[in-house]
């Protein structure tokens, strides 16, 4: 069980979509000198679990103005470890080089269907996101234990 605040990272599925139109109209001199520093992102804080609800809280770096998602536990509809399709089709390449194993959630809210994808205790050194595995066995115990496949 997750006891503890986890510095994370968290970008949704927009705005991988809006990454990818961006490095599309990027000139090809900028593109060939991207670094890897972290993940792509538009988030930075802080998850937490609390009350039958995971907490984003931090910033959007994009708009540079404070940020909190509150997702409710019953609203989460999947869970995964890994790459999907988004994440492949990213034009951010340490997904693919730092072998990066993100928490992918999937929830549903009055807006419809949501994907974030979370890297938590995200260390720059070796590229993991240790947090990771903890929070999705946290997350698939809940799941199991209420009925959600």
């Amino acid at each position: 069980m997750i006891d503890r605040i986890s510095p994370a990272l968290m970008i949704k599925t927009e705005d991988l979509e809006h990454l990818r139109s961006e490095w599309l109209d990027m000139p090809e001199w900028v593109r060939a000198h991207a670094t890897i520093v972290r993940p792509a992102h538009r988030y930075e804080g802080a998850l937490t679990m609390e009350d039958g609800s995971l907490v984003f809280e931090g910033r959007d770096v994009k708009e540079t103005k404070g940020f909190k998602e509150i997702i409710a536990l019953d609203q989460i509809t999947g869970i995964s470890l890994g790459l999907d399709r988004h994440l492949r089709e990213s034009p951010d390449c340490s997904f693919g080089l730092l072998k990066l194993m993100p928490l992918i959630i999937h929830y549903q809210t009055d807006d419809g269907r949501q994907t974030a994808y979370l890297f938590t205790d995200f260390n720059r050194q070796n590229g993991r996101a240790a947090g990771n595995q903890d929070w999705y066995e946290t997350l698939k115990g809940y799941m199991e234990g209420n009925g959600h496949s």
